[in-house]
């Protein structure tokens, strides 16, 4: 328990960290930026009045057809993603030991591991059973870094789309008892705990619509909402007391048990396709004519597809830092003429 707790204490120390560091970014190069978007809007509304914009169109929002700033915002980008996954909790309820009773099966059916599990000093050859409030009732995930690739095209100045793909690798934890049954004298207690974690790995794809709003500046707000495809994999489900571990998942095979019941389903993938959708927000920050970041959090409803829940929409969490390469596109077709 303390070193959950000195681990979670460790990932908010970290995330602060990363934060304050892009803020302190953000200070140290706001003076260059506010000039340089200055400066786009400068040379943009110069492009208008001294009629370097060969078809100058009816609407304001078009007057820079060839200015700066469209050159800065349309066409393509691309960059990192970096962020802090906070998942349902729903989900992690698949590792608690209770789900098709693989603690039981694993820890009691099982003769062999029964027997290893007797034959530890603190059962002292005891029997044991697991009671209906052994099991964890509200098991969770840690909060996550996830880290991926982003696309986008802007169609203009204000408005684009994108495509986006992170990966992200969960642990769930929690606890279990046993309850002696017929204890000799001992100096262990009657009640034993037991350790429950779960580990998955999921694999995002987001495909959506972006709006920025107002004019462009040094720091602009925008909006997204995309549709969301996801891909789940549970990659171990253990189960550890008094020194030993024990895989409680259906998907493994144990070679020191080969009459173990579950060896049957070996390689049974535990895991598949869910879909979703995602609506968020932020802050853009031009640095300058190749770079900007986002600073965003996103609210999804996404279908997780392990073998609990999977009927459901369930709310997820996201904050997140976007490093962005501009005029992409641009680049390409000046190296072609």
């Amino acid at each position: 328990m303390k070193k959950n707790i000195r681990s979670y204490f460790l990932r908010i120390c970290l995330y602060k960290l990363a934060l304050t560091i892009s803020f302190l970014f953000i200070l140290m190069h706001s003076d260059y930026a506010f000039n340089y978007t200055k400066k786009l809007k400068t040379d943009s509304i110069n492009s208008y009045t001294t009629g370097s914009n060969k078809n100058k169109p009816n609407q304001p929002e078009d007057y820079n057809n060839e200015g700066s700033l469209n050159n800065y915002f349309k066409g393509l980008s691309y960059g990192l993603y970096f962020g802090v996954y906070f998942p349902n909790a729903a989900t992690a309820s698949y590792y608690n030991g209770a789900t098709d009773n693989m603690l039981q099966r694993v820890l009691i059916d099982d003769a062999i591991n029964k027997a290893k599990i007797m034959q530890t000093p603190q059962l002292n050859n005891s029997d044991f059973e697991i009671s209906s409030d052994g099991y964890p009732t509200k098991m969770a995930y840690n909060s996550a870094i996830n880290v991926g690739f982003v696309l986008k095209y802007g169609l203009s100045i204000n408005t684009g789309i994108f495509a986006e793909m992170n990966y992200t690798k969960l642990k769930a934890t929690d606890a279990f008892t046993i309850t002696l049954l017929n204890q000799p004298p001992s100096m262990y207690s009657a009640v034993q705990i037991g350790a429950l974690t779960g580990t998955e790995r999921r694999t995002d794809i987001n495909i959506g619509l972006r709006q920025n709003f107002g004019d462009p500046y040094f720091i602009m707000p925008y909006a997204e909402i995309s549709f969301n495809i996801n891909s789940t994999r549970v990659l171990t489900s253990e189960a550890s007391i008094n020194g030993l571990t024990f895989d409680i998942s259906n998907h493994q095979y144990d070679p020191t048990n080969p009459q173990s019941p579950y060896n049957a389903n070996y390689n049974t993938y535990i895991g598949g396709i869910g879909y979703g959708f995602n609506i968020g927000g932020g802050l853009q920050f031009i640095f300058n004519e190749k770079y900007s970041f986002d600073l965003g959090a996103t609210y999804s409803r996404k279908q997780i597809n392990i073998p609990v829940y999977n009927d459901k929409l369930l709310s997820q969490y996201n904050v997140y830092l976007r490093i962005m390469m501009h005029n992409v596109s641009k680049k390409s077709e000046d190296t072609a003429n």
